[in-house]
């Protein structure tokens, strides 16, 4: 995937790509926390995820940020 990271697992939680925008968002959910050293590009932090359906939507979201576009083409319209 042209080395491009979407998504950090570590022991404090998981930090993931996202646009700025949608980090806002995010944000102002109150669960989600500007990534450290990162965050000013986007990037998003939660400790302990509790809707995993949520976090499909935005982890879906950060690899579409990162994936070339041949890949993010086949995600996007269903295909292989």
């Amino acid at each position: 995937m042209n080395n491009k990271s979407f998504i950090i697992m570590s022991d404090y939680g998981i930090t993931f790509k996202s646009d700025l925008e949608n980090q806002e968002i995010l944000i102002q959910q109150g669960r989600f926390v500007k990534a450290a050293y990162i965050g000013h590009r986007g990037w998003v932090s939660i400790h302990d995820p509790e809707d995993w359906e949520e976090m499909a939507i935005v982890l879906k979201e950060g690899y579409l940020l990162a994936a070339p576009k041949r890949l993010v083409k086949q995600v996007v319209s269903g295909g292989s």
